[in-house]
């Protein structure tokens, strides 16, 4: 659109081209979002009162609808090459085995900086 980007910085991500997003939301993704709710329920339950604990569970479901309408759009989509530098950070153990980080990235970025931790 010919905006200027002067910083692409990814976040312990990988190109969504590259991953499966044709089926609904996955059990995997489903049972980590069950597991999160009850950890904060568990942490929470004591201060919330009964408004806040309504709230609280409103928020899990919006979030659990905004995962599935995301993997919808994503479906769909269709990533562009980026012509310039993107910087990745990367968490160690949310790298999948065996992935190579660069040859992955390489259909979608001209340079891409890796930063793990």
């Amino acid at each position: 659109m010919g905006e200027e980007v002067s910083f692409l910085g990814l976040l312990d991500t990988y190109p969504p081209d590259e991953q499966d997003w044709s089926g609904s939301v996955d059990t995997e993704a489903q049972e980590e979002v069950e597991r999160e709710k009850a950890q904060f329920m568990e942490t929470s339950e004591d201060t919330l009162d009964e408004q806040m604990t309504v709230e609280r569970d409103a928020m899990f479901a919006d979030i659990v609808k905004n995962y599935a309408d995301s993997v919808a759009l994503l479906s769909k989509a269709k990533s562009q090459r980026y012509h310039g530098k993107a910087v990745l950070f990367v968490a160690d153990k949310t790298v999948p085995e065996g992935m190579d980080i660069q040859a992955t990235w390489s259909p979608y970025v001209d340079t891409l900086e890796e930063h793990q931790f």
